[in-house]
């Protein structure tokens, strides 16, 4: 549908208008819809109106009353009755595009969009028809299959410490589904450290046919894929309802800076693509990593945490911490987005206490389930203590593994509760200075854990670095996107390089994979840290133009900061 056909549509339709408006005339102008009455009828107002300026304006020129709205309204009401009394929109738009515009315009009654915005909304909610992204999603599925059909780089995939952790193996899955079958207890010994549940999930699945296994993988990545689209097409779209609002605070200098639709159109797809088809979600699949299920729960997380609804945010919140303690860092998160995106006006007070309360409730809910399965507490116990404690050095992509293998053993305890904290303690200055940005807030938590837990993987990062064209509109202020660009790209290259000549060759040692491992890590960090400085700094532009005036030193100072 394009932007110029929407306009013709608002001057076509007028005629077909004035009776469903119960008015005598109307007039299109460029962002507003002017409806005329005679005096004698304005005691029979037109129903369903929601009035820009002037709501009952006197015209003298024409002798009538004006009313104005906004052709957003004028889009909501022809699609609901004149669709059903005239043939305008059947010979102006096709089915599909009229399901496309009754999709989109679920805006406040009291919202106003510039005419120009209406095929942004249009094209970046629909754009994509179902038949293209099944023809995306079945190219992703055959390369997967056709992987999973190699057996040999199946296994040396599985091998590699950058795609499996202790904690995440496959071949730790398969061990502990032997001990349960024997009976035996899956929390004793060094057999496996996941989940119970997940396990219990895996075993049964497995008693059917394991070829379900191939495609219970694969299932997670498209669904993974399908959640950051919507999430995508939700935060566009909220963002471009924030941006052009009347009662926004943004500057009237920052118009180049604004969200625009050649910038943003293809984003969702964009994000959905970089996911499906990125090496590291690709070898954390076919690799059967379980680590692929908490990427999921946290993609339906972010998806559900723009909806307005408590339960579904707090579910997938409290499975993703199920799985792997850390994404409780998103606690707070998931309140900032209840309280923005609800739909209803309690206060931040509230939507926090009940965000809390929901996620202690789903949460204990799991751990229930995982008693009555295990009857044991190590059900629970277990599996965070594995994650907090550390105690497999098996070599990883993270930091945890060689400094405590190097670290004396009676400052273990010490430095083990500060390096658990350093992933903690971000959250709270984050969530105090992101709190009008909650989903840039999780985006940043996710990139942090994916960073800095204990048992990281090159799939943690592919989560967090498939949403990065999110922030594609600030990308002008990053300040060090080659070299950071270049760094984890070649990091993450030379790591299976090191780890093949330490183990493989046997000509180098533990320390040229830990450098590169660490390397990857700093790479990482400074990333996030790049795209949040130059999001904040696109925020500040907008509210104070592209070259602010600066009378204070306070704001000399900040921007001396942001540049």
């Amino acid at each position: 549908m394009g932007k110029q056909r929407i306009k013709n549509y608002v001057n076509a339709s007028l005629s077909d208008v004035i009776p469903i408006f119960n008015c005598d005339y109307a007039r299109a102008d460029n962002d507003k819809v002017s409806l005329y009455k005679d005096q004698e009828s304005l005691s029979d107002p037109p129903s369903g109106l929601n009035f820009i300026s002037n709501p009952a304006g006197f015209d003298s020129n024409n002798s009538k009353f004006k009313l104005e709205i906004s052709p957003l309204t004028l889009f909501e009401k022809s699609l609901k009755d004149v669709c059903q009394t005239t043939n305008t929109i059947s010979d102006e738009f096709t089915e599909a595009e009229q399901v496309q515009c009754r999709d989109v315009y679920t805006l406040p009654s009291t919202s106003y969009v510039e005419p120009d915005i209406l095929y942004l909304l249009i094209s970046v909610q629909n754009k994509h028809s179902a038949v293209e992204m099944l023809l995306y999603i079945s190219l992703a599925v055959l390369l997967r299959a056709w992987l999973f059909a190699a057996p040999e780089f199946v296994s040396w995939l599985s091998s590699l410490p950058e795609v499996s952790t202790p904690l995440s193996s496959w071949h730790r899955v398969v061990e502990g589904i032997s001990v349960l079958k024997q009976g035996g207890s899956i929390h004793e010994g060094d057999s496996y450290h996941g989940s119970t549940l997940l396990l219990i999930f895996m075993s049964r699945l497995q008693e059917y046919s394991p070829l379900l296994l191939y495609l219970m993988f694969a299932t997670c990545d498209i669904v993974t894929s399908l959640a950051l689209l919507r999430f995508a097409e939700k935060f566009i779209r909220n963002e471009l309802i924030d941006i052009y609002k009347p009662d926004n605070d943004i500057s009237s200098q920052s118009k180049s800076i604004k969200l625009n639709e050649s910038g943003m159109k293809d984003i969702p797809l964009l994000i959905s693509l970089l996911y499906l088809f990125n090496p590291f979600t690709i070898a954390t699949c076919v690799s059967k990593c379980t680590l692929i299920f908490s990427n999921m729960f946290l993609a339906l997380f972010l998806n559900a945490s723009l909806s307005g609804s408590v339960f579904s945010t707090t579910l997938f919140l409290a499975l993703a911490t199920y799985e792997s303690l850390y994404p409780i860092v998103l606690l707070f998160a998931a309140a900032l987005c209840y309280y923005k995106y609800q739909k209803t006006s309690w206060t931040i007070y509230t939507c926090m206490l009940l965000t809390t309360l929901c996620f202690l409730m789903w949460l204990s809910l799991l751990f229930v389930i995982a008693y009555l399965h295990d009857e044991s507490p190590e059900s629970i116990v277990s599996h965070y203590s594995f994650i907090l404690r550390v105690p497999d050095q098996t070599p990883n992509v993270g930091v945890f593994w060689y400094f405590f293998t190097e670290v004396f053993d009676h400052f273990q305890s010490f430095f083990l509760c500060v390096f658990q904290l350093n992933v903690i303690v971000f959250s709270i200055p984050m969530s105090i200075k992101l709190r009008s940005h909650p989903v840039c807030l999780s985006f940043i938590l996710i990139g942090i854990v994916a960073a800095l837990k204990s048992y990281p993987s090159l799939g943690d990062a592919g989560l967090w670095l498939s949403i990065l064209p999110l922030w594609s509109h600030t990308f002008k202020y990053l300040r060090m996107a080659i070299v950071t660009s270049i760094m984890l790209i070649t990091t993450a290259i030379v790591c299976p390089v090191m780890w093949n000549l330490w183990i493989g060759a046997r000509s180098a040692n533990a320390n040229f994979f830990f450098a590169s491992s660490l390397a990857y890590t700093t790479a990482q960090v400074l990333i996030l840290t790049d795209v949040l400085l130059a999001y904040l700094k696109w925020h500040y532009h907008l509210r104070e133009g592209v070259c602010p005036k600066l009378e204070t030193s306070n704001e000399k100072a900040m921007i001396r900061l942001l540049n």
